[in-house]
């Protein structure tokens, strides 16, 4: 399933969180997110997750069979949780079996939430190589707010190479807003 995981309340643990940061990792995700975010939260509250780094990482399989909870990097906000100043830096894909590299989301899940999240912002996400087979095993990443005023925003990709392609655009990244 997912493998880092930063969520806001949830069981017996109430509020945010902050200043979380994972560095130098190996990571196999075989359901989920290799690294997630923002799901859980205190319903109609105001659950923040603040100033997370994932650097140096190496994803060396990913896979995600159900559409709504794919993202080898998923910042997915639900139950009014808000996510900001988040840093993703130097991370190596290998192999993707079925995801997508991105899924940046204001959302509502009935299973998991009872609203959709606040938002996600201030999100860079920079030097990320992946040399896996690409032809049929990822599918399109995704950026999508909930509604104007639940929004992603203020989102930098820096130097996104897919098997030796420095993607130039949202597009050559098989990024949709």
């Amino acid at each position: 399933d997912d493998c880092l995981s930063v969520y806001a309340t949830i069981v017996n643990y109430q509020g945010g969180s902050e200043h979380i940061y994972a560095r130098d990792c190996v990571l196999i995700n075989d359901a989920g997110h290799a690294i997630m975010s923002g799901i859980h939260g205190n319903p109609h509250g105001d659950d923040v997750i603040h100033d997370l780094r994932f650097e140096n990482l190496n994803v060396v399989d990913s896979k995600c069979q159900y559409a709504d909870y794919q993202g080898v990097i998923g910042l997915n906000v639900g139950n009014d949780v808000l996510i900001e100043d988040v840093v993703c830096r130097d991370i190596r894909l290998e192999n993707i079996r079925l995801n997508q590299l991105f899924n940046l989301r204001v959302f509502y899940n009935p299973v998991y939430c009872e609203t959709a999240g606040r938002g996600v912002r201030r999100v860079r996400i920079e030097d990320v190589r992946y040399t896996g087979d690409y032809t049929g095993h990822i599918e399109p990443s995704r950026i999508a707010g909930d509604n104007e005023e639940r929004l992603v925003e203020d989102i930098v990709f820096r130097h996104i190479v897919l098997n030796g392609a420095v993607c130039r655009s949202l597009e050559e990244a098989h990024i949709l807003v």
